[in-house]
């Protein structure tokens, strides 16, 4: 019975419009394309359902024959309280009241059943929905060709409407055939009567596949009608118009991006020589950072002993002997502070001077842009460089410690600290010692062996206290010793990171020429891919327009 045609010219046209779409993106040109959003538009209208409508007088059999037409039993007759029951098998956002027939095979179209037109509230209802329809079905019974009603509600159809009209006669059945050629003669009479134009006119008996009824036929006709709509034929043709008019302005700018690769190409490789240059230079000051950062590291070894002496204190405390594990570990944090520091704020003084010479090449860059190519590349962007610049130097400033750690100073200092404390316990713990002896015997009244214990536990606390001091030197010592060797294992760990760092910075700033490098030019090697899917898909689409 009735199925959706076109489907496959109607798919064809929407999928290869939905790949010059995809295109469009994956062109990306510096002006949206105007002709895409027409092909969006146009693509929205194809989806729309083909929408039959049946009309007619309450009882003559409309939701029967529509039943007959789709082989569903399930299209039963409405009531007043629906003028219009649209029966759907794809879902739909309009507000239209519905039921949903899932079936694959009707996919596409729409069934809308009416109440009587004899009625005025669902007659303006009905003609209010007819300049929507595709083809409009007046369904007459034999009985009663004369309903007016049915006749006036079909000529409110606009006459630019693009819905076919056409008309079907049932209870005819049980007339003889003379009496049934005379009631199709006076249904096409009162047709030109009403409308001004003969419909086509069928009979058609709407109980559900009976033989020989009509059925069959006009249901052929029915797809006939549908399959010549101008409707569907119309949207479809506007995507694949709409589809053209955006291909053509596709073509006209890849071909320009050829011509612009081909004759410009050279201008743009002496840029990039200008920028390789540039690194060079960068580079060949990557040893005198490198010995610069040396320098510093023997600069900040005398702060670091003085730091730890004074993490260890002047004099000798318990709490003092408690913390010696986290004195060496805090002395070596506040040396990589201070170190790390020190060298970003060196780092910063560089990239202000490096700035600055990308700048003055920028502004040199910038009119010639602009005379060879055609191209405004714009004011030099600063907050973007600079924003690559702080993200490299936090990457050197971990780069730092890697060395640092590996040179093992966090483990020697936590040693040395660690092996003040077996001394230093055994020298509070005479002290306390004789201060409790102290208090014991003045608790006694010996006063005088009282102070004598307390004076020999001043003594010993002096005496710890003097041994703190000459240790804190010996310590110093040491670590002087031990970092000698520190700027040169640091250097060797910094070599390859400040590389990095240089190389790094130069890169950043030759992706700030990206964007106006794809202004001017896309590379041959991404625009040849995108030709040949422009002329694939043209070649496709002027194939189909031949159909159409």
């Amino acid at each position: 019975m009735l199925k959706r045609h076109y489907r496959r010219t109607q798919d064809t046209v929407c999928h290869l419009a939905e790949r010059s779409l995809a295109l469009c993106r994956d062109i990306d040109n510096d002006e949206p394309f105007v002709q895409a959003e027409l092909v969006r538009e146009a693509l929205a209208r194809t989806g729309q359902a083909q929408r039959i409508i049946a009309i007619g007088e309450h009882g003559v059999g409309k939701s029967s024959l529509l039943s007959g037409l789709i082989e569903e039993p399930s299209i039963k007759a409405v009531g007043f309280e629906t003028p219009c029951l649209c029966w759907r098998f794809l879902r739909s956002e309009d507000e239209l009241p519905s039921r949903y027939l899932p079936n694959d095979r009707l996919d596409g179209l729409e069934l809308v059943d009416t109440f009587g037109s004899g009625n005025e509230q669902a007659a303006d209802s009905i003609a209010a929905l007819l300049p929507t329809a595709d083809v409009v079905i007046a369904v007459f019974s034999g009985d009663n060709i004369w309903s007016a009603p049915t006749w006036e509600l079909l000529g409110k159809m606009p006459e630019d409407a693009p819905g076919i009209r056409l008309i079907a006669l049932t209870h005819c059945e049980r007339y003889m055939p003379d009496k049934v050629m005379a009631i199709k003669e006076q249904a096409r009479e009162l047709s030109r009567q009403y409308l001004g134009t003969e419909l086509p006119l069928y009979q058609v008996s709407p109980g559900a596949n009976i033989q020989g009824t009509g059925l069959d036929v006009f249901a052929e006709r029915m797809q006939d009608a549908l399959d010549s709509a101008d409707t569907l034929q119309r949207r479809i043709k506007e995507v694949y118009q709409a589809t053209v008019l955006l291909m053509d302005a596709q073509a006209s700018v890849l071909r320009t991006r050829e011509r612009i690769t081909r004759g410009d190409s050279g201008f743009l490789l002496s840029i990039d020589h200008e920028i390789d240059n540039f690194q060079n230079s960068q580079e060949d000051g990557i040893p005198s950072q490198i010995q610069s950062i040396g320098h510093l590291i023997q600069q900040h070894v005398p702060g670091l002993i003085r730091n730890l002496s004074r993490h260890l204190g002047i004099f000798i405390t318990p709490a003092g002997m408690m913390n010696l594990r986290r004195t060496g570990e805090m002395a070596d944090r506040d040396f990589f502070d201070v170190l790390s520091d020190e060298i970003e704020k060196r780092q910063e003084a560089q990239d202000r001077a490096f700035i600055f010479a990308c700048q003055e090449h920028w502004a040199s860059v910038r009119p010639r842009m602009k005379q060879k190519l055609d191209s405004e590349i714009g004011e030099f962007p600063m907050a973007e460089f600079q924003e690559d610049l702080a993200r490299l130097r936090t990457e050197l400033r971990r780069a730092l410690y890697k060395p640092i750690n590996k040179f093992g100073l966090k483990t020697f200092l936590v040693k040395l600290c660690n092996q003040q404390e077996p001394w230093m316990r055994r020298t509070i713990y005479f002290a306390l010692l004789f201060v409790i002896i102290s208090g014991t015997l003045g608790s006694f009244g010996q006063n005088f062996f009282a102070l004598v214990s307390l004076c020999l536990a001043a003594g010993i606390w002096f005496v710890g206290s003097l041994a703190l001091l000459l240790e804190k030197r010996r310590i110093g010592k040491r670590i002087q010793t031990l970092t000698e060797d520190l700027p040169r294992a640091i250097n060797e760990g910094l070599q390859l990171p400040v590389r990095q760092l240089l190389v790094s910075r130069v890169a950043s700033y030759r992706r700030l020429y990206t964007k106006p490098r794809l202004k001017v030019s896309r590379n041959a090697e991404q625009l040849a891919p995108l030709v040949a899917r422009h002329s694939e898909l043209y070649k496709a689409l002027r194939s189909v327009g031949y159909h159409l």
